[in-house]
């Protein structure tokens, strides 16, 4: 009777560690499958972040004449056309589309300035 109670106590011991192993495994099926989840959502948001950015970046550069007119200078030619706000960059792209090698303007010249849409 005593190897009886034994091997139940054994086998309910056996069947307690086996439960705890299950649920090991189970949680730590969980956590992979979570980890997994997380991993696959921040590569997919950072893609589409990365997919908005080119989208909005996408833009096309036209060119334009401009008549010079009295008093104007290329900083308030810059100013008027420049569409992203970097007037030093659009007055040193004037330069070189324009040939030019000074800021003298002549009044009633022409110039050649690029013209920026965003698609």
């Amino acid at each position: 009777m005593n190897t009886q109670m034994n091997t139940r106590v054994h086998t309910q011991k056996n069947r307690t560690v086996s439960h705890e192993t299950e649920l090991r495994r189970y949680i730590y099926i969980i956590g992979i499958v979570i980890a997994i989840l997380l991993i696959s959502f921040t590569v997919s948001l950072f893609f589409s972040t990365k997919n908005a950015q080119a989208a909005a970046n996408k833009q096309s550069i036209t060119y334009t004449s401009v008549r010079i007119a009295e008093g104007e200078s290329l900083w308030s030619i810059a100013e008027t056309n420049c569409s992203d706000g970097d007037v030093i960059s659009y007055i040193d792209e004037i330069k070189a589309l324009n040939d030019l090698h000074t800021d003298d303007l002549k009044a009633g010249s022409y110039l050649i300035v690029p013209v920026q849409t965003y698609l």
